[in-house]
């Protein structure tokens, strides 16, 4: 008997929280027939509907009604009808689709449309498609142009490419592929296989820890609002509505602001079962690297010091200076250099925001000369220091230049930072710090905006450039200054 894997276990639980409501869209669902054509109904998706409520899913069958466009000039055409548009409507609010593929036709003409729109309401979505010609659904999917081309520069987020045996577009959406169910196939084991197949298109789009516990945390949101509702204090409207009267106002930016820091304190006073120790065994890993494999501790092991990260599962806080210094040095060691490469993007995820959302500048943002001088030796990357009032206002902001480096130790006066892909160092000086004028619509001349700091990161690199450009030196005796050693 094998032991059970605790992260597919907490990984399928947070599916299931997350994913919570189901529609089946099928022209074989009526439940209005008392005849031969109410029997697909009676003897297979109510039943295998009940299945799924009792693994906690709010599930709908819908009745679609293909009506008598049997048309074939146009495969693709836009007409409407009452029962395409109520599908596209409980669709477009469901976590989980099952799809006929065909819904009546000898052709995917409605679910075509239906795909294109989800569009409508990006979300994360899984479809499970179902089709006796399920070989032929990528030709399908092509002629109906919802894949990506290889040469399609037009970004539109809902086409579709192939990840593994699944498709996903940018919008959420994610289809896998099944062969069309037996009307006299066990509807328990079908469900099953539903289920299962629909996490591991979860698990094949989101393959590691931080991912499932942005998952978790979307999940458990829906837990946290009622309290972080109840925190908003009452009675502010009088305030509220003198600042929203005026355009000028900042209120409109800072009130979201606010209240996000509120969910996210709260949601911070919840613990994530994605995280949680037991979830974090390496045996358990599904997406386990291979530098973290289970290595004996031998001689060999602790002569090599450059393989001593090996061990780092048991207790990453044993590493040491000349560990890392090791580990960065060794060239003949693909698993190093894949834990370097590990480790970068985690510092990055804790220094970075994940995404530029606005074009004006802010405090943290970050920017490059719009052309890198080609004779260059390094890149430059350049922090805005600004307060926020004087980033939405003011003619001219501060910037920090941070220069690439290589790893290693910081030395004095440096501060560090990852930021795509690359390490810089920021040097106490006072050639560091310079100003752009800032044009009417908030842009830079010189500079294009690349990402955004955040906040506490662009403060930590403001605040150590302050402390050591305003230190004090103190004249003392060589034997006190050697014996205190304060660097």
């Amino acid at each position: 008997m094998t032991s059970e894997n605790m992260t597919t276990t907490i990984r399928r639980k947070i599916m299931k929280d997350f994913l919570r409501t189901l529609v089946w869209i099928d022209d074989e669902i009526r439940p209005d027939k008392v005849d031969s054509l109410g029997q697909p109904f009676r003897a297979f998706f109510y039943p295998t509907a009940q299945k799924f409520q009792k693994e906690g899913l709010l599930v709908h069958l819908h009745p679609y009604d293909a009506g008598n466009s049997g048309e074939e000039g146009d495969t693709f055409a836009t007409d409407s009808s009452a029962s395409f548009d109520s599908a596209a409507l409980l669709a477009n609010k469901a976590d989980i689709i099952i799809l006929d593929w065909h819904l009546g036709l000898n052709n995917p003409k409605n679910s075509i449309r239906l795909l294109q729109k989800l569009k409508e309401e990006p979300a994360v979505r899984c479809i499970v498609v179902l089709s006796k010609f399920a070989s032929k659904f990528e030709e399908e999917m092509r002629e109906g142009k919802m894949i990506e081309g290889r040469s399609d520069a037009s970004g539109e987020s809902h086409l579709f490419r192939s990840v593994g045996d699944a498709w996903v577009n940018d919008n959420g959406t994610h289809i896998i592929v099944m062969e069309k169910h037996r009307l006299d196939e066990d509807t328990d084991k079908f469900g099953d296989s539903v289920l299962d197949n629909i996490y591991k298109l979860m698990a094949q789009a989101h393959p590691d820890y931080l991912h499932w516990a942005a998952v978790e945390i979307a999940a458990k949101l829906r837990h946290f609002i009622p309290e972080w509702i109840q925190t908003i204090p009452s009675g502010a409207d009088a305030a509220v509505l003198s600042e929203l009267i005026s355009p000028e106002t900042e209120a409109r930016t800072f009130i979201p602001e606010h209240l996000l820091e509120d969910l996210s304190h709260i949601a911070k006073l919840h613990m994530l079962d994605s995280l949680a120790k037991e979830n974090c065994q390496p045996k358990d890993w599904q997406n386990r690297p291979n530098l973290l494999a289970d290595i004996e501790a031998t001689n060999e092991l602790e002569s090599n010091a450059h393989k001593r990260f090996v061990q780092l599962h048991s207790d990453i806080l044993k590493i040491s200076e000349e560990d890392i210094r090791k580990i960065r040095e060794s060239t003949n060691c693909k698993n190093c250099s894949e834990f370097i490469q590990s480790q970068m993007q985690f510092a990055q995820f804790c220094e970075t925001m994940a995404k530029n959302v606005k074009i004006e500048p802010t405090f943290g943002s970050v920017y490059e000369k719009l052309e890198q001088q080609s004779q260059e030796t390094c890149l430059r990357i350049y922090v805005c220091v600004s307060q926020e009032c004087d980033c939405v206002r003011a003619n001219k902001l501060m910037f920090l230049e941070g220069k690439e480096s290589s790893p290693g130790a910081a030395g004095f006066g440096i501060t560090k930072l990852f930021f795509q892909g690359k390490e810089y160092r920021f040097a106490a000086r006072a050639e560091s710090l310079m100003t752009f004028k800032i044009k009417r619509n908030r842009s830079i001349a010189e500079l294009k905006k690349v990402g955004q700091l955040r906040h506490a990161t662009a403060r930590r690199i403001l605040s150590r450039f302050w402390n050591h450009m305003s230190r004090s030196a103190v004249n003392l005796p060589t034997f006190a200054r050697l014996e205190r050693d304060e660097k």
